[in-house]
């Protein structure tokens, strides 16, 4: 638990000493503000109850300060959507994100970078409901905020570019997913060695759009390209390597090349087998 293991009970103390003294109104604000507090020490920790009851803790005391106009309301509305979204409870981590969201476009700058995280949250949610044309809606605006106030070769639009394209392989838009995986390999093949494993999710990323597409030889120079930086930077047993053997194998089981596939099925068992066996 490393550094959130003491963190609680320092936490409580605090509380305590809030709640006994019958303070002005910006020590009931520091309650509020403790609150949410043992709340991301409780999410850390995987306490997703606990997180939730303080953080409503938190959002009762701002809302009893009449503070629910203000970005710390936000900030705890988008709290207990996290723990939410964490959950699966997606419904209830949009109606918190939506909040959140509200708060801050009444009360921020329209450029203000609070609100690509918001619009980000929001895109991941309906995402992972399968609500493709709302994942994009949202996952665009903070595309287009971004655009504006970053670098064209910056790490957070690479981040973007491959959560719009996992949205259109969702749709089965394969042309426009492989689009966007494309610029998010650009940015990275620019910043990063040749060889870099972080390279190895958008090698992926393209041989899936292009599996789809049934064109097989491009999925196969992706899928020989992530061989190629796995063999280099894992140990030459690791599962990872047998996974992509498998995704070999299933490709040349498309092309009816079964000497081929049962080839790469052979060394994905073998990896397995010696995983197996040495635990």
């Amino acid at each position: 638990m490393g550094k959130y293991e003491h963190a609680p009970q320092y936490y409580t103390t605090k509380l305590k000493a809030s709640s006994l003294v019958n303070s002005p109104q910006s020590n009931h604000r520091s309650l509020a503000s403790t609150y949410s507090n043992i709340g991301l020490v409780c999410y850390n920790r995987g306490e997703y109850a606990e997180a939730l009851e303080y953080n409503q803790k938190a959002l009762q005391t701002e809302s009893n300060l009449l503070l629910s106009n203000l970005p710390s309301f936000a900030i705890t509305c988008n709290n207990i959507g996290l723990v939410y979204d964490t959950t699966g409870e997606y419904d209830k981590a949009l109606e918190c994100y939506g909040k959140a969201l509200e708060i801050q476009l009444n009360s921020l700058s329209l450029n203000d970078p609070r609100l690509i995280a918001a619009y980000n949250n929001i895109g991941a949610v309906y995402r992972k409901k399968d609500e493709c044309s709302k994942a994009l809606e949202y996952y665009e605006k903070m595309l287009g905020m971004q655009l504006i106030s970053l670098p064209s070769d910056h790490r957070a639009l690479a981040v973007t570019y491959i959560n719009i394209g996992l949205v259109y392989n969702k749709k089965s838009e394969y042309d426009k997913a492989l689009e966007y995986y494309e610029k998010t390999h650009e940015i990275r093949l620019n910043s990063l060695p040749s060889d870099h494993p972080s390279l190895v999710p958008a090698y992926c990323n393209v041989a899936r759009a292009y599996f789809n597409k049934e064109d097989y030889h491009k999925t196969l120079e992706n899928l020989g390209k992530t061989v190629d930086i796995q063999l280099i930077s894992l140990p030459p047993n690791d599962p990872a390597l047998a996974a992509t053997y498998c995704k070999v194998a299933r490709v040349y089981v498309e092309k009816k090349e079964y000497d081929k596939a049962l080839r790469y099925y052979e060394k994905a068992f073998l990896i397995e087998l010696i995983s197996l066996l040495s635990n």
